[in-house]
């Protein structure tokens, strides 16, 4: 199977044992509905220890699947889907015995087969979109922070925008908007499956001069299968937060959309990709209604400086995706 940019990262990350974007305390804002709801039928997905990545690789060699063969995207999705649905490790849980916060619970339950006195819970941002975050939640050793492979999680390594390696087991949870709000939501496995897609497929939106608008489906750092070898990547620029890469075909005509997202005149097709906030470190989705948000606040030049406020004021730790969500109205 062909190694994307994310697939070195990882390798990189685990065998450095990078520690960059670190957050601590589980304060990576987990919303506090985690510990009061007690019978509010909120769950979380327990992630085991397990070797996800070499099942992926096995599974794409004995398949004869290629991720850099935009037409046998929907075999590979449906081939990931059943490999996550009949694997072991995963499990959905919610409040066992309604005495417990659920976040007590995920401790509860991601302790179960480490007792040590010397780690520490911390969470990570994992994927976010228009409708929803999710996060890891892991427990570090503080003593011996690079421990051995045989104990490594590799869907929660791979999947944390940071690609920290994570060891044991972790926990996903899943936090929606809903009236200028975070709340903590009930996590499917379906959730799972997308998590997992998204950590090697990314959607990003071609802009066509005209003002029309297309999410395609790209793999890896590189959406010439795509969209063509005649687009060139133009650099990263930040805008409210997110960091686009976009991708641009030479032309003659200026491109109204872009010029306007950009703030400088952009001329021919853009394909916009983006990178996962915070991090930085990975490509991540976006659609056309966050794209549509986007060019609403910016012609509100009260909303774009209070959306760079908040993101300052959050030392830049808070997803971006919330606060487009939160003042696009």
């Amino acid at each position: 199977m062909e190694e994307s940019g994310v697939n070195t990262g990882l390798n990189t990350g685990l065998n450095t044992g990078l520690n960059t974007g670190l957050n601590t305390g589980l304060n990576t804002g987990l919303n506090t509905g985690l510990n009061t709801g007690l019978n509010t039928g909120l769950n979380y997905c327990l992630i085991k220890k397990n070797k996800i990545y070499e099942q992926l690789q096995d599974m794409m060699d004995i398949e004869e699947m290629s991720m850099n063969d935009p037409n046998q995207n929907e075999k590979v999705f449906y081939h990931i889907k059943k490999l996550i649905s009949k694997s072991k490790f995963i499990e959905l849980r919610g409040n066992e015995n309604n005495t417990n916060s659920l976040l007590e619970e995920i401790i509860l339950g991601i302790t179960e087969n480490d007792k040590s006195q010397e780690i520490q819970g911390n969470t990570l941002l994992v994927y976010g979109d228009d409708d929803a975050y999710y996060e890891v939640i892991y427990m570090e050793n503080l003593i011996n922070k690079k421990r051995n492979n045989d104990e490594l999680n590799e869907f929660g390594s791979l999947s944390n925008i940071s690609l920290e390696p994570i060891y044991g087991d972790c926990a996903i949870v899943k936090t929606g908007f809903k009236n200028n709000q975070t709340i903590p939501t009930k996590i499917s496995t379906d959730d799972i499956v997308n998590i997992f897609i998204n950590n090697f497929y990314h959607k990003g939106v071609m802009i066509d001069t005209d003002g029309k608008t297309t999410e395609l489906i790209y793999s890896g750092e590189t959406p010439h299968p795509v969209i063509g070898s005649k687009f060139e990547r133009y650099g990263e620029i930040k805008v409210l937060g997110l960091v686009f890469v976009p991708w641009i075909e030479k032309s003659n005509i200026v491109n109204n959309i872009g010029t306007k997202l950009f703030e400088s005149e952009m001329k021919g097709r853009i394909f916009l990709t983006i990178l996962s906030p915070i991090s930085f470190k990975r490509y991540w989705g976006i659609s056309i209604q966050s794209l549509n948000n986007i060019l609403s606040i910016l012609d509100n030049k009260e909303k774009v400086n209070k959306v760079n406020d908040e993101i300052i004021e959050s030392n830049y730790t808070i997803n971006p995706f919330f606060l487009i969500k939160k003042y696009c109205i």
